[in-house]
């Protein structure tokens, strides 16, 4: 019977003591909510100190800590430092030292920080809260956007995520969206009435109250909303940039009327710019449905399916569909941009040439396709082409039999030249002699001056003197004008003093007031930046797209799946940015065998490439565990389904098992 009493006084006593802390830590978000920051961070500090493993009063206490130097920091600092002794891997602690790293302006220190907690659990708000704000810290506005927009999908049924983006947008100038996220916080904190609400409140009013000089007129409320003004309510939004209620707004004025090609279309544009490609197919192809009858429209969806299904990795559907819309619409400058590119990335140099020569015919003046087109014209010619008109430039020998590689480089140069002007440019500033240029005939009949090797000579070495005067113009002493680069790395001018074919280029692109060099002290990009673009560039066309980081991490718990399974069947492909090898060498792929394990970090810019398309790189349907994710479900089951009919528990069918794809045996 003594055993029982004390079992019960000590239950009792424990149970006293949840109860006081839980009643604390109501008090604290109760005082903190009427504006008492200071007395809630008390108790709560006080809570810490008693029971420091107390996540939930550590989570509050995290979100409060004010920003900047403060004592709390410290005592922050305190606690998590002592908690992450005994939970190395608790996420909350991570963000407390990514929060103490911020007030003390450690801008790195509180990246990488956040970072490792968002490595340990992707899936929770407060991770996208803390690194939203270190972004907005740091000054990256945008980035700092697009981590808000992520904590927003994850944690929509409370407001502080869409005051935050409101914050960040606001931040960035972007009016019109701030103005509708801190609407949308004010609309849902209203209904969920959260014991902070009314601290945000004055805030959210002041900004609304700012940006109503930016809004569009408010219209009269009518309980009967015509399809009209539906229609001007969505596109004021999409005005203002606010895409997501456009989105909304448009799919409402189609309730009121289904069949308008205008609605449908307008929705289309506005899916297609918030990236959601796939459905923006959908939506341009019933826009097509209902413009059957014009030629101009009708042309106007296929293009923007073709620009979606790029978008998705579907290159030959993309093709059809420009194929499609130019013969709607033969016509249409930006069609014919489209398949000249796509021919000049294939290596049909002679289709490509064809679609810029036609956007020549209908703008005579557009410089863009008229360099496009003289550059492939010269990447189309043959050895012997190259070598027969440098024997007519007087550039090689009559009896020269084969084409070398500073032959070519020498031809690429005068070409270059002759595209800027070369010709006039000499005519305007020397007496043209007949050794100078030579005339040729094309096949069309017309006759053009051609430069000479000499000719080049004389042109370079008066360009390469304006050149020097333009950099000097620019606040640099002689030393530091032939010491320059382009982007590259490459030198701008030669020993001689005279512009390389890069400088040649660099010279120009200055004259736009475009920045095109490197300084002395300014470092070059590496040979592995070059190649890792092309990688990139590769991959999009075996049928891969990238992901975010928090989506890769979210994956690889929502399947189950170690990364080097799903590289190993080419269903992943990651690029670390500091790994000088192919991202499926042995070494990269041991950096993110364990993601959670102590003490390994994801390198600072890696990169994640998922195969999107089920022809080309296998296994498509790992791109549906992403569109969950963006459609906010993250949920990740614990591997069981619920008893039925006492048959017991049933293994949920991930797409991995005990570390390798998941089979059905």
């Amino acid at each position: 019977m003594k055993f029982i009493f004390i079992f019960i006084s000590f239950s009792f006593l424990a149970a006293q003591g949840f109860c006081g802390q839980t009643a604390n830590l109501e008090k604290a978000r109760e005082l903190y909510g009427s504006g008492k920051i200071n007395s809630a961070l008390e108790i709560l500090y006080s809570n810490l100190k008693k029971n420091p493993s107390d996540t939930e009063g550590y989570s509050l206490f995290l979100e409060i800590v004010p920003e900047g130097i403060s004592k709390y920091n410290q005592s922050l600092l305190e606690i998590t430092s002592e908690q992450l002794k005994k939970d190395p891997e608790n996420f909350l602690y991570y963000l407390g030292l990514c929060k103490t790293a911020r007030n003390n302006n450690l801008k790195n220190q509180s990246l990488s920080r956040c970072r490792k907690a968002l490595s340990l659990e992707p899936t929770a708000y407060p991770v996208y809260r803390e690194l939203g704000l270190t972004y907005l810290k740091n000054g990256n506005h945008a980035k700092a956007v697009e981590t808000f927009y992520q904590g927003a999908e994850i944690s929509s049924d409370t407001f502080k995520p869409y005051f935050y983006l409101a914050e960040a947008y606001f931040k960035t100038g972007k009016t019109g969206s701030a103005a509708g996220y801190y609407k949308k916080a004010s609309s849902v904190a209203a209904k969920t009435k959260e014991p902070d609400s009314g601290l945000f409140a004055a805030v959210i009013q002041k900004r609304i109250k700012q940006l109503a000089k930016y809004a569009p007129a408010a219209r009269s409320k009518n309980p009967k909303v015509s399809f009209e003004e539906c229609m001007d309510k969505a596109k004021s939004f999409e005005n203002s940039g606010n895409l997501l209620d456009a989105e909304k707004q448009y799919s409402l004025c189609l309730t009121i009327k289904n069949s308008s090609a205008q609605a449908r279309l307008a929705l289309a544009n506005v899916l297609s710019g918030l990236g959601k490609n796939k459905e923006a197919v959908d939506a341009y192809g019933k826009a097509a449905k209902l413009l059957s009858s014009d030629k101009i429209l009708l042309s106007y969806c296929r293009f923007k399916t073709a620009e979606s299904l790029k978008a998705l990795g579907d290159v030959q559907g993309s093709l059809w569909n420009y194929k499609k819309a130019y013969e709607l619409n033969a016509m249409d400058v930006n069609v014919l941009t489209a398949l000249a590119r796509h021919y000049e990335s294939a290596g049909d140099f002679k289709s490509a040439m064809k679609f810029y020569g036609e956007i020549l015919k209908i703008e005579p003046s557009n410089k863009t396709a008229e360099e496009k087109l003289w550059d492939i014209q010269t990447a189309a010619m043959s050895n012997a082409e190259i070598l027969a008109e440098l024997k007519e430039r007087k550039a090689a020998k009559q009896n020269k039999p084969d084409l070398t590689e500073e032959d070519v480089s020498i031809f690429k140069a005068i070409r270059n030249a002759e595209k800027n002007n070369a010709v006039d440019y000499m005519k305007y500033k020397v007496m043209m002699l007949p050794e100078y240029t030579v005339e040729k005939t094309d096949a069309s009949g017309k006759t053009k001056l051609l430069l000479t090797m000499k000719g080049y000579k004389i042109y370079i070495k008066l360009l390469s003197q304006e050149a020097v005067k333009l950099f000097e113009s620019k606040e640099m002493n002689l030393k530091q004008v032939f010491l320059l680069r382009d982007l590259k790395g490459r030198s701008v001018f030669d020993r001689s003093g005279e512009l390389t074919i890069e400088g040649h280029a660099v010279y120009f692109s200055t004259l736009k007031g475009e920045k095109s060099y490197l300084l002395e002290d300014e470092p070059a990009p590496s040979p592995e930046t070059e190649k890792e673009t092309a990688r990139i560039q590769g991959l999009a066309k075996q049928g891969y797209q990238e992901i975010s980081e928090p989506e890769f991490l979210w994956l690889m718990k929502a399947t189950d799946c170690p990364p080097e399974e799903l590289v190993k069947y080419n269903y992943l492909r990651i690029l670390p940015a500091s790994d000088k090898h192919a991202a499926e060498t042995a070494a990269a792929i041991r950096r993110f065998a364990v993601i959670s394990s102590a003490g390994r970090k994801t390198a600072k810019y890696d990169r994640y490439f998922l195969c999107w398309q089920n022809d080309l790189c296998g296994a498509a349907k790992l791109a549906f565990y992403i569109e969950k994710y963006r459609n906010g479900q993250t949920d990740i089951a614990d591997g069981h389904s619920t008893a039925f009919f006492g048959i017991g528990q049933t293994e949920r069918r991930k797409f991995c098992k005990d570390g390798k794809i998941w089979t059905g045996d």
